[in-house]
């Protein structure tokens, strides 16, 4: 009766701190480092909880009015893999994307709406930029060192 009872509050207290003993940053984060990150949702992956704006740039265009964008090159080094995002992109007229150091675009995207977004990742390399562009103007901010 004794073990039963020890068994019994054994599995209860297990059942009851595994969502703490396993719980982990991102909710359904798939872990990603370096090459495998090229391509990656940097949310998903878990990658934004430790990123930061490791350089930006603005950019100035004309829309019912003087806009500013700002185009940031985001970095994470738990996972050493790059992105870009920028704000006040325009619907339909505008695009981001990652820039290698032989001009090469590596990831690239558009959105359907105005606002504020951010582009897949790449794994970090020398002279990476993030760039965007609203109509005809394009900005790059400074490439990784």
């Amino acid at each position: 009766m004794q073990l039963k009872k020890i068994l019994t509050v054994s599995l209860i207290t297990l059942f009851c701190s595994a969502p703490i003993l396993f719980a982990s940053g991102s909710e359904g984060a798939q872990p990603c480092s370096g090459n495998r990150c090229n391509g990656g949702d940097p949310k998903t992956t878990g990658c934004n909880e430790d990123a930061y704006t490791f350089t930006q740039t603005t950019g100035s265009y004309f829309d019912w009015g003087s806009q500013t964008i700002v185009i940031e090159l985001r970095y994470s080094l738990k996972c050493q893999a790059v992105w870009t995002k920028a704000g006040r992109l325009k619907a339909n007229d505008s695009s981001i994307w990652l820039q290698n150091r032989d001009g090469k675009k590596l990831t690239v995207y558009s959105p359907s709406k105005n606002g504020t977004y951010y582009g897949n990742m790449w794994q970090k390399e020398t002279g990476t930029k993030a760039c965007a562009n609203v109509g005809n103007q394009s900005w790059c901010t400074d490439g990784m060192p």
